[in-house]
């Protein structure tokens, strides 16, 4: 009988300490630094030259929509150069859109493999003042299309 409530006591204890266990594995909450204090990398030393993010990030496709045609580049280098020039363009009267709105009947859309944080836009491409970059949102992440 002794032995009987000692095995009833220890599986009691054994169920509570569980209990604690998994409420600490389901509350605990790790410190993280703020993704602004971390900002993305400008350029990276790779064999003693340093390459800048625009020049590491390139658009899998360029689509050209007019009206109800849809256009692009078959040459992935077309892409590449197009997308280049565009760089050196100076983006005035800047807003963002929903992705589902239709923007005008002539756009360019551009196809990065993955979505990108905000925080590359100014990288990659120049604006006219400082009130557009105000627009952008400080998270999340984007798709270009112009």
């Amino acid at each position: 009988m002794k032995l009987e409530t000692f095995k009833s006591f220890a599986l009691v204890l054994l169920i509570g300490v569980s209990l604690l266990l998994t409420f600490g594995l389901w509350s605990y909450q790790k410190e993280y630094s703020p993704l602004d204090k971390n900002p993305a990398v400008g350029g990276i030393d790779i064999g003693g030259s340093a390459v800048k993010t625009n020049s590491l990030i390139s658009p899998q496709s360029v689509i050209f929509h007019a009206t109800n045609q849809h256009l692009g580049y078959k040459d992935p280098k077309e892409n590449q150069r197009f997308f280049e020039e565009m760089q050196s363009w100076i983006l005035t009267d800047f807003s963002i859109y929903n992705a589902k709105q239709k923007l005008s009947d002539y756009d360019i859309e551009l196809i990065f493999p993955e979505e990108l944080p905000i925080e590359l836009a100014n990288r990659l491409f120049s604006f006219t003042d400082s009130e557009s970059m105000e627009k952008l949102p400080t998270y999340g992440l984007f798709s270009v299309c112009i």
